[in-house]
């Protein structure tokens, strides 16, 4: 019993430690030299009056679809500085992406939509990556850790609310 406790703590707090990295990566690569933008002018108070029934109103193309807009500087793509020897799950899709230098190390992040359970999700990734050449670090049912050479990424998976798995990869590699 205290082993399946610690087991689960350990799962618990992997899952915990690698949440935190994952927002910590996406906020970095979205860093720059570290000035500091000015502050925004304060806004004017407007009166709103509502349109008139004849008046229609067009929402932008982002708020009339089912997918919310995406954050400023990120894309529904694979980045274009993503290791080309680390393979995106067959029939995945790309539903967040972002990559750029963030002091002297090419990191990339990108968010995979998959039809597959996480469990296959896992394997998949854990066979094809030691193919590339990738050494996995550690592995549990919910991540993996690997490196290669100067490159480091993590995986996460995790059940879709809609069935599948969402898949998240973070990837840097040390250019200095």
């Amino acid at each position: 019993m205290a082993r399946s406790r610690t087991k689960s703590f350990n799962v618990s707090r992997l899952f915990a430690t690698t949440l935190s990295l994952t927002f910590l990566a996406v906020a970095l690569t979205g860093c720059d030299s570290g000035t500091q933008e000015p502050e925004a002018p304060a806004a004017e108070a407007t009166e709103y009056s509502a349109p008139a029934a004849d008046d229609s109103v067009e929402l932008p193309a982002a708020a009339s679809d089912d997918m919310p807009a995406l954050p400023e500087g990120f894309e529904a793509a694979i980045p274009s500085n993503f290791p080309s020897n680390i393979p995106v799950f067959p029939g995945a899709a790309p539903t967040l992406g972002r990559g750029g230098n963030v002091d002297g190390s090419e990191r990339s992040g990108v968010q995979l939509k998959a039809d597959a359970s996480p469990t296959e999700v896992l394997s998949y990734y854990e066979s094809e990556l030691v193919s590339n050449g990738w050494t996995v670090d550690e592995s549990n049912a919910m991540s993996i850790t690997a490196s290669n050479g100067d490159s480091e990424m993590m995986l996460f998976v995790s059940p879709s609310a809609t069935g599948g798995s969402e898949v998240y990869v973070i990837t840097e590699q040390k250019t200095n």
